[in-house]
């Protein structure tokens, strides 16, 4: 990540603040995309310093990677290409995760959320692992980067009736329920 930057925005720029650097790299989760862009942004403004360009990102999040003259250069463009790829069923997942509670998602969670069956919401996430949209991680779990994610959440406001986003934050709510009482029950089976 800090030699892609180094690369598209210069040693000497990027060695003179690293503070900043590594707080663009966090912003941006180490995505390749998200950093090309951020230092797309940068790049013509030498004269700017990079912990500006890292309050940017960090106040405005989404929008300060949506370059409307450079499509190929607007996070929320490309991410909207990778959605013309999934089925509907993929497009429609992905947008509830956007909305879901907590960090990251198990497919047994996922399966509420979305109502699908458990070998479906498996495969869904699957095919947005392979789509680099989800980011699987140890334990069978799996997250989204906060930019991803706000646009996923974004997609869901605009493209779900409101009924579907709450029956599905119901079953997540109602599953994480189930769980969390059959949890205490094996911890304390007598109470």
């Amino acid at each position: 990540a800090r030699g892609l930057l180094a690369a598209r925005l210069g040693a000497d720029r990027v060695a003179a603040e690293p503070e900043a650097v590594d707080e663009l790299i966090g912003l941006c989760g180490g995505h390749p995309l998200a950093l090309s862009i951020t230092a797309r942004t940068a790049e013509p403004h030498p004269d700017v310093v990079l912990a500006e360009t890292a309050a940017e990102l960090r106040d405005l999040g989404l929008e300060a990677l949506d370059h409307d003259s450079d499509p190929a250069a607007s996070l929320p463009t490309v991410l909207s290409w990778s959605l013309r790829h999934l089925t509907d069923q993929q497009r429609t997942v992905f947008a509830l995760l956007g909305i879901a509670p907590g960090p990251d998602t198990t497919p047994p969670a996922t399966a509420a959320l979305t109502g699908l069956p458990d070998r479906l919401a498996r495969r869904t996430l699957s095919g947005l692992e392979n789509a680099s949209l989800l980011e699987r991680r140890p334990g069978g779990r799996y997250a989204m980067h906060d930019l991803v994610r706000r646009y996923a959440a974004d997609t869901a406001h605009t493209t779900l009736p409101e009924h579907v986003r709450e029956a599905a934050l119901t079953r997540v709510a109602d599953f994480h329920l189930h769980t969390a009482h059959a949890a205490a029950r094996l911890l304390e089976p007598h109470r």
